[in-house]
């Protein structure tokens, strides 16, 4: 492909790689804002404690507690002792009565540091996606640029041996 075409192809690689993004962006806000309306929704109510946590919310509290430094074990959804020692180590370091089990008030910022983390590690995925993708881009236009510098000193060897075969049938044919 020409320079023109292979510069068309790029900017319509990067239009596409940019539209992409921008809906991946949108999802997630929408998906945040929804998370955010059902913690509203949840705060309003206030009649809901951690045994009618969902196990979303479970997974979004044990990210919350290991973005705050508190949780060390995987994040599965279940509040088990691991998750109990997090929490009451959580509220000592709010000066809290540390029982093991978050108040309304603490759930809801641990979700949100939690949603935060999330959202960030997200970010720094589709950033890792989209650098990759680039650079896998990038390889792909330097091996054609190559492959056609190649294909173009092939033809140019076989045009001056073509050249030098006329030269010497025309000394042949002189010679007799």
């Amino acid at each position: 492909p020409g320079p023109n075409k292979a510069q068309k192809l790029k900017r319509a690689r990067l239009a596409a790689a940019a539209k992409r993004r921008q809906q991946a962006e949108l999802q997630r806000r929408k998906a945040a804002e929804q998370a955010r309306i059902k913690l509203e929704t949840a705060k309003l109510e206030g009649q809901r404690l951690q045994k009618g946590l969902g196990a979303e919310e479970r997974r979004q509290i044990q990210h919350g507690l290991a973005e705050l430094g508190f949780h060390k074990g995987t994040v599965d959804g279940i509040l088990g002792s691991g998750t109990r020692r997090a929490v009451a180590a959580y509220q000592k370091s709010i000066q809290a009565l540390e029982t093991g089990y978050l108040t309304m008030a603490q759930t809801t910022h641990v979700i949100e540091t939690g949603m935060d983390a999330i959202a960030a590690k997200q970010k720094r995925l589709e950033e890792d996606a989209r650098l990759a993708a680039e650079a896998a881009h990038e390889r792909k236009l330097k091996a054609a640029r190559l492959a056609a510098k190649a294909e173009k000193e092939r033809k140019l060897a076989a045009a001056r041996a073509e050249k030098a075969r006329q030269v010497q049938s025309r000394k042949s044919k002189y010679k007799k």
